[in-house]
């Protein structure tokens, strides 16, 4: 549904228990004891009809008797009362409620029922069979969790009730706290989207632990993963089919949501650990230092297998380290320190190194000495640290002695693992989620939507055949469908006993059931074992990377953002042309095409097969888990007696978005910005180019420029809440292009777009001294008055019907 209301979760003046009991296994008795022994501090209302008085509190037998409203329910009594009760505390005026596993409403039509009673008051559900929430940092535990949660900046978000009640306890065991936990059970209302864009934005939540079992909503889910990872590491965990194509899918859709995906409780835990001390990282080139040969050679190994590479040393220095070590220990990887080194040596070896632009990360690995203290040498540790850019990671090979140690390297924001494997898993995931980042915020160049396509000759294709009552195509009209995307396949037979022996790669259409198509890729290696890939369209040039390094394809950095060999190149375009064929043909049901090892001039499929079937109603677009380029918002107007462009930004604009912040005079990005700007960052660039078109617009006014490129002339942008109830605006021209009517075109535009959105009102702010806008904007229809408490002003422009202006 949304975001509304879900505060009153985690942050209720008064909580309602309605089937509260004193039945020893009765889950009315744990939340009530739950919440009293927890030190809620707000108003409790136990309501049963057979008690006066539960844990010492007074019961009410009816909740038209409660003395108020309470703003959190939990409904602890059998299903066929929930539709009853749920109406009841609308009525009263209640904001959210808990469904628990007593209450699990298995019935649709109970389940219906209930959500149709909270619908008229907003009243927002978790459940049904829910375990409970907790909010530790104001003391609230309604849940089944004897023990509660220790207070921490981790918010932790499960399906499973049984999941995330073991989770939590076993965190308190650890000394890990959290920010919220929530058991969301069912997801009948409040579903994983809807929480994570509650979390997105909730300042006492530093990380997201999502452990997910399906997902309700797609598109929901990814604009709002998006959306908070762009903020806070969030890390996913899912019971799900791993090793298949629907999984290389949510792989697909993890990465692209900028996430960082986890296969245990444990690496969920370890994860955060590693990503909350994270700096900024380049690669995946670690150097091992450690006292003794054999756990650094373990440590590498361990690294080799998970796709990382061991750092080498420059000869600048080897020359360093053979001041300090042996001749055996200075030029070799891993560095080996003696097994007695002191803490002052292991000071000295780490400085040495941790300038060495040949590596992205150190690890320090230490075994127990006799002779040496690991505190000292943990101080040590930290203390290069204080004096490094560079992440450092440690390993403590020992037991409860070394505690000591390894707290004195948390201390100093230095994770520390109890062994190599574990140690370079941190690393790696380091890897993954800063890869994951950059992903996310890739402006890819203009390179990736380099091709031509005959869109009506597909279309006649697919008519043609469904006309006939043909899902299968011909080898010929297959050909004819991938030809108008660019796409050469030769003759071939289509009988999958006959394909050729040749075939090195495959590249095709996959459909999963929530996330829709996805383009796929499978490669088969000289060892037999095939490589799976997949990427949801639309893809870019840097996506269709991302997609082809992680399948395997020789020549491109895992990374997949660097420049690759031609043959990858090849593989990158048809990953670009399929995506493109799949975001425009909603009738295609398969495709696979097969190509032999690329190379050359030309990469053309041996084979290819299709399948189509007609398409739902009004299904085109919104199959896709992530909205495609809005075409149709573009708009040719006349401004200035010429022609001039108005539509949707894209990635590719990053270069123009540059050229035109540059034109603007410093006065114009203080009044856009209500600070000083002198250049945009990589970030900011990506996060003004790369938008979702779900939650957010802007409209650009484009002209071509003298040398035949587009260039920007003004930029109006527009940010819904997950509600769309209320959109932030702004609008900025070109400096030497004020006081020509441009604002008003851009606004007109994006007024328009809102109104057509079923977005409610616009509001903004602007300083007083900026008349233009504030004039703009008047004349616009938009209320404009000081802000309270705030040097600037309120705009905003009522849009539901009847109010237009």
């Amino acid at each position: 549904m949304s975001a509304r209301n879900l505060q009153y979760f985690f942050e209720p003046q008064s909580i309602a228990v309605i089937g509260a009991s004193e039945k020893p296994k009765s889950i009315g008795t744990c939340v009530l004891r739950h919440i009293v022994r927890g030190g809620f501090k707000g108003q409790i209302f136990p309501v049963n009809p057979k008690y006066d008085l539960l844990d010492g509190i007074k019961t009410f037998r009816k909740l038209d008797q409660l003395p108020a409203a309470p703003e959190l329910a939990v409904i602890c009594t059998p299903a066929a009362t929930v539709p009853r009760i749920i109406g009841q505390l609308g009525t009263l005026g209640s904001k959210a409620v808990i469904v628990m596993g007593e209450a699990a409403v298995s019935d649709g039509g109970l389940l219906q029922a209930a959500l149709q009673a909270a619908r008229p008051y907003l009243l927002r559900m978790i459940g049904p069979g829910s375990a409970g929430i907790m909010a530790p940092a104001v003391a609230l535990n309604a849940s089944l969790v004897a023990g509660g949660a220790l207070p921490g900046r981790i918010a932790l978000l499960a399906e499973s009730g049984a999941l995330a009640c073991g989770m939590a306890d076993w965190a308190s065991s650890q000394g890990i706290g959290f920010s919220k936990v929530v058991a969301l059970g069912g997801s009948a209302d409040v579903d994983v989207g809807d929480m994570l864009d509650f979390l997105a934005g909730d300042a006492g939540t530093q990380a997201i632990l999502l452990c997910v079992e399906h997902i309700p909503h797609a598109r929901k889910f990814m604009s709002a993963a998006r959306a908070a990872a762009r903020n806070r590491p969030v890390l996913v965990l899912r019971s799900g089919l791993y090793g298949a194509v629907p999984d290389a899918i949510f792989d697909a859709a993890v990465r692209r949501a900028g996430m960082l995906r986890v296969f245990s409780t444990e690496d969920l835990f370890s994860a955060v650990e590693t990503l909350s001390r994270i700096r900024p990282l380049d690669g995946r080139r670690l150097l091992v230092i450690g006292n003794g040969r054999g756990p650094g050679l373990m440590a590498c190994d361990a690294l080799v297998r998970s796709g990382g590479k061991p750092a080498m040393l420059s000869g600048e220095t080897v020359g360093k380290l053979k001041l300090l070590l042996p001749a055996a220990g200075s030029n070799a990887v891993p560095v080996a320190l003696p097994a007695n080194a002191s803490a002052l040596l292991y000071g000295q070896v780490m400085e040495a190194v941790s300038a060495e632009r040949g590596a992205d990360a150190l690890l320090v690995i230490h075994a127990p000495s006799a002779l040496e203290s690991c505190t000292e040498i943990a101080n040590a540790i930290a203390s290069v640290r204080t004096k490094s850019e560079r992440n450092i990671l440690s390993c403590w090979l020992g037991g409860a002695s070394l505690d000591p140690a390894r707290q004195i390297c948390a201390a100093a924001g230095i994770p520390a693992y109890a062994t190599p494997d574990s140690a370079v898993c941190g690393f790696m995931q380091m890897v993954d989620f800063r890869r994951n980042q950059n992903l996310l915020m890739q402006v890819p160049p203009s390179a990736s939507a380099g091709f031509i396509v005959d869109r009506v000759a597909a279309n006649g294709i697919v008519e043609v055949a469904l006309r006939d009552s043909r899902q299968h195509l011909s080898a010929a009209d297959t050909g004819t469908l991938l030809a108008a995307y660019g796409i050469a396949v030769k003759e071939a037979p289509q009988a999958s006993d006959a394909l050729p022996e040749a075939t090195a790669l495959t590249i095709g259409l996959a459909i999963d059931p929530v996330f829709g198509p996805a383009v796929v890729l499978r490669q088969s290696g000289k060892d037999g074992r095939t490589e799976t890939s997949a990427g949801l369209p639309p893809l870019n040039l840097v996506l269709a990377r991302d997609m082809a390094a992680h399948g395997g394809v020789a020549g491109l950095a895992d990374d997949g953002l660097q420049q690759s060999a031609p043959g990858a190149d090849q593989i990158c375009q048809v990953l670009l042309k399929v995506s493109r064929l799949l975001t425009d043909i909603p009738e295609l049901a398969e495709l696979e095409i097969g190509f032999p090892s690329p190379g050359g001039q030309e990469m053309a499929g041996m084979y290819a097969h299709a399948r189509v079937q007609p398409s739902e109603a009004g299904s085109g677009l919104q199959r896709l888990a992530i909205c495609p380029y809005p075409d149709d918002l573009e708009e040719i107007v006349c401004w200035q007696g010429a022609p001039l462009l108005l539509r949707p930004i894209r990635p590719e604009d990053g270069e123009a978005h540059v050229a035109f912040f540059n034109a603007l005079d410093p006065e114009d990005v203080r009044y856009r910005m209500f600070v000083g700007m002198r250049a945009l960052q990589p970030s900011q660039l990506a996060r003004f180019t790369q938008i979702d078109y779900d939650r957010e617009m802007a409209f650009i006014a484009t002209r071509p420029s003298g040398d035949g490129s587009a260039e920007t002339l003004g930029v109006a942008r527009v940010v819904a809440d997950p509600d769309n109830i209320q959109a932030e605006f702004s609008v900025i021209v070109r400096s030497d292009l004020k006081a020509l009517g441009l604002g008003q075109v851009l606004m007109t535009k994006l007024i328009a777009y809102c109104r057509s959105h079923g977005t409610r009102e616009m509001i903004g702010e602007a300083l007083p001294h900026n008349v233009r806008i504030l004039h703009l904007v008047k004349k616009l229809g938009f209320e404009v008055k000081p802000l309270e408490r705030s040097n600037t002003m309120w705009l905003r422009l009522d849009l539901r019907p009847g109010l237009q202006r």
